[in-house]
């Protein structure tokens, strides 16, 4: 090898290598994740702010912040984050797939699913996005294609964390199974909801959804007993009197 073609050689070597985490800003995005795994999502907001200001170049800040401003309601600001963070890496299913659910609660509906379709075209595996592409075709009313979307996100989400998963998505694909009239997959799917559900407010509409199912059935009995068991409070209280 000559000189000049062990210099274009190291210089390409040099240019390929990414660039080193500012540890500052590293360590100010991990308080950031903590006090978001902690729902501070205040201080989470202030750490990502300061690490970027450290660190501008560094998606995954951006991508963080516009996480938190979805949480906190602020749509435009978790736009104009995303934003950023995919304008230093486009290929960012995160940050796509947040930017879509601002869009959606803006009801930018055409923007949301452009950055949905993004999102899996990124990345095929990533579920999260399949969920909110059902959930815009639920909007849109188009209940096949739904079903479709819903059933690969559950299917990626148990691949990746086990058949024991819990997830409201069974509840969501008990809906649009509903929808389609398909009474005895949508009581399987609702069924399987009320089993990883603990949220009381949740777990009514469950028993209530899937009492309709069951009154489309003709089993009024069953219907009645998951209308019971809307009126007590708690999990544990459904469970000791009227067991699934």
């Amino acid at each position: 090898m000559t000189a000049r073609s062990l210099l274009a050689f190291l210089f390409i070597q040099l240019v390929a290598q990414p660039a080193l985490a500012n540890p500052q800003s590293e360590a100010l995005f991990k308080k950031g994740q903590e006090a978001f795994e902690n729902q501070r999502y205040r201080d989470s907001m202030r750490c990502y702010k300061r690490a970027s200001r450290i660190d501008p170049a560094d998606p995954k800040i951006y991508e963080s912040l516009a996480d938190v401003d979805l949480i906190l309601d602020d749509l435009d600001s978790s736009i104009r984050d995303a934003t950023t963070a995919l304008s230093i890496n486009p290929k960012m299913p995160f940050a796509l797939t947040i930017r879509a659910k601002a869009y959606f609660a803006k009801n930018h509906l055409e923007a949301c699913m452009s950055d949905l379709n993004k999102a899996i075209g990124s990345d095929p595996k990533y579920w999260e996005a399949y969920a909110m592409r059902s959930k815009l075709q639920c909007e849109r009313k188009q209940w096949q294609p739904a079903l479709l979307d819903c059933t690969k996100a559950l299917d990626l989400r148990i691949k990746r964390d086990g058949a024991n998963v819990s997830t409201s998505l069974y509840g969501d694909r008990g809906i649009i199974l509903s929808r389609l009239n398909k009474w005895p997959a949508a009581i399987e799917d609702y069924t399987r909801a009320i089993r990883c559900e603990d949220d009381p407010n949740r777990l009514n509409r469950l028993y209530k959804d899937r009492a309709t199912c069951y009154e489309k059935i003709g089993r009024h009995d069953l219907a009645a007993k998951d209308i019971q068991r809307c009126n007590k409070s708690t999990r544990a209280d459904w469970e000791m009197i009227l067991p699934n």
